[in-house]
């Protein structure tokens, strides 16, 4: 019997307020339940009470969850995830004290080292998205590394090292008291995690089933980042991280839509439209949107005067994307 339908069978006799039930969910699930708030507030006794709160609540909501929408352990870990955030939320809105509390890397810090609990978010900021997003999914969702290689479609040595790395970054900043300058796509990258962990949030993106996108960014983050989030809401994105390599896509498979940064190396996104307009014919229309970070009126004209039908400024929430993408897929 596959897992899911060990965890079916359990929850279906839990549904017939039978206890074992519930029994065999907490044997089955339990540890990894405990590892996950272990990791958020870093503290044991918090993160057994966090256990103990959960599969109360999957008692009490047993007969509300919708077996299609998730897992039955994503939806344990979801719920996992909530109040332990919740618990951290509620210790930093108390007076000042000693009570343990977690920053972002698992380390226990204390509500009196305010201070030092803001380096510790400045910190992850800083890091380059593809290794914050590595890191958000280790440490707040609860996701082992092969879990991570398969949700980002990446090789789980690439997870490893984007984990590895990043968490030797979040140490030396914090051993040395450095307040890192953020990214500026924080908020961005954090959507995304929850995106990947929730099913909920990730329908609410809509559907691209069936479009086929081609992304080119020089910038592996950015590019990995715009890529993940159009996967979620259903479609086939091809990658680019030049001019070159899009046009070598374009010559063994049509896109419905071309999303380019423009600030490229060599031959920039503005090249590399007039190259894919010369390339289209009566059969292969190609809608193209301009993903950049140049924000001005000036770039904005040049870009639509080189052959792009829409303008996209950096950094751009998922839910903004995935419907730009849409109505450029529609009038495809």
């Amino acid at each position: 019997m596959s897992e899911e339908n060990i965890d079916g069978t359990l929850l279906a006799r839990m549904r017939l307020d039978d206890e074992n039930g519930l029994s065999g969910l907490y044997d089955r699930h339990a540890a990894r339940v405990f590892s996950v708030a272990r990791g958020i507030l870093g503290d044991t006794g918090d993160a057994e009470d966090i256990v103990q709160e959960v599969f109360l609540q999957a008692w009490n909501q047993r007969h509300r969850y919708d077996e299609t929408r998730a897992a039955v352990l994503t939806w344990l870990l979801v719920m996992t995830r909530s109040r332990a955030l919740d618990r951290i939320r509620a210790a930093r809105s108390r007076p000042m004290g000693h009570t343990a509390v977690a920053d972002v890397a698992g380390s226990t810090v204390s509500n009196s080292d305010v201070l030092l609990n803001a380096w510790a978010h400045a910190a992850l900021a800083s890091l380059p998205a593809s290794r914050r997003l590595a890191v958000e999914l280790a440490y707040f969702s609860g996701y082992t590394h092969s879990e991570i290689a398969r949700l980002l479609r990446q090789p789980l040595g690439t997870i490893k090292t984007r984990i590895r790395l990043g968490m030797l970054t979040l140490r030396d900043a914090l051993a040395g008291f450095k307040t890192p300058k953020p990214s500026g796509e924080a908020p961005f990258t954090i959507s995304v995690s929850e995106l990947l962990t929730d099913p909920a949030l990730a329908r609410k993106l809509g559907s691209l089933e069936g479009v086929r996108v081609l992304v080119v960014d020089d910038d592996v983050d950015t590019l990995e980042m715009v890529a993940t989030v159009l996967e979620c809401a259903g479609a086939s994105v091809m990658r680019g991280r030049s001019t070159r390599e899009a046009l070598a896509r374009l010559s063994t498979q049509w896109p419905d839509v071309l999303l380019a940064d423009l600030a490229m190396p060599d031959e920039d996104g503005y090249v590399l439209v007039r190259k894919a307009r010369m390339l289209q014919g009566a059969t292969r229309q190609l809608r193209a949107g301009a993903f950049t970070g140049l924000s001005g009126a000036s770039d904005r004209r040049a870009a639509l005067t080189a052959g792009y039908d829409m303008y996209l400024t950096k950094p751009i929430q998922p839910q903004a994307m995935v419907r730009a993408v849409a109505e450029l897929a529609r009038r495809a």
